[in-house]
């Protein structure tokens, strides 16, 4: 953002194509709402003052409960591996692990044999971390910005499990024979597949979201040309999103005949592949455009 506000103190910007793609896309979509310098560097300001008044990660990436539960007994899991680890080396006793976790063995710091604390610790954050998905009504009754930010911020599974890593899941299977944790065990292996992220979005998001601060059909009928990047995960193609919602390829022709809520296109562009879940758009996930 200090390099736009050089542009337009310095250098008199008046823009009226912007391309942008990752985090930049917020800020694209911010600035394209206005056809007029003045508007558009006042709403450069509004930004930089919600980015700065971050204090913390989470107001950004808010681990899902899943993940939470999964550094808490981290730690617990590890001193296991590295037990079992030991045994793999004797010759006279069989180990259970496979011989690439036998051959790399984590070395973790944290709770007793038993993870009594750190069990504690995940016990109490399942009981906080809810999150969103509490609050926000049904994703298909709302619309527009109101449904990017549920679909964003929610902790609820998604209806197709995609993200389900092999070396991962090998080796929280073997734990369910090494400790008693397998309610732990089995609820990260479920929260891992079926919200295919470790992350949703802060409360960042809200206020971006605001219809104080953004409304998608200003930048529809602002005259600025607007090209959001996002990739379709299945494709790796490289697509874009129209100010007028329209997704399209590189050649600018339409991908399917559907038309978006402009916030939704933002969303995808911001998803990092495995912190954010990917985005669906007509049957196709969209992720980080960058």
């Amino acid at each position: 953002m200090g390099a736009l506000s050089y542009l337009y103190d310095r250098c008199a910007m008046n823009p009226s194509v912007i391309s942008a793609t990752s985090a930049g896309s917020i800020v694209g979509s911010a600035l394209a709402q206005w056809p007029d310098v003045a508007h558009q560097r006042q709403a450069l300001r509004d930004l930089e003052t919600m980015w700065l008044a971050m204090q913390q990660p989470e107001d950004m990436f808010t681990p899902r409960a899943w993940y939470t539960r999964f550094e808490a007994m981290a730690p617990h899991w590890s001193k296991l591996f590295e037990k079992e680890q030991k045994k793999q080396s004797s010759p006279n006793r069989r180990s259970l692990l496979p011989r690439w976790l036998a051959g790399n063995g984590s070395h973790g710091a944290g709770s007793d044999e038993r993870g009594q604390d750190v069990t504690a610790d995940a016990t109490a954050s399942r009981a906080g971390t809810s999150g969103a998905a509490d609050i926000v009504e049904d994703e298909q009754e709302l619309t527009g910005q109101a449904a990017t930010l549920a679909l964003a911020t929610s902790d609820e599974t998604i209806k197709t499990a995609s993200w389900t890593p092999t070396a991962t899941v090998q080796a929280l299977s073997i734990l369910s024979r090494l400790t008693r944790d397998g309610s732990d065990i089995a609820g990260v292996l479920r929260g891992a597949d079926q919200t295919s992220s470790t992350h949703r979005a802060g409360p960042i998001l809200a206020k971006l979201l605001d219809r104080e601060f953004f409304r998608a059909e200003m930048v529809s009928s602002s005259g600025i040309k607007l090209r959001i990047a996002t990739v379709a995960l299945e494709s790796g193609q490289l697509r874009y999103m129209t100010e007028q919602g329209i997704l399209v390829d590189r050649n600018d022709d339409p991908i399917g005949s559907s038309t978006f809520d402009l916030s939704k296109g933002v969303l995808a562009s911001c998803s990092i592949p495995g912190v954010f879940r990917p985005v669906d758009l007509d049957g196709e996930h969209y992720v980080d455009g960058g």
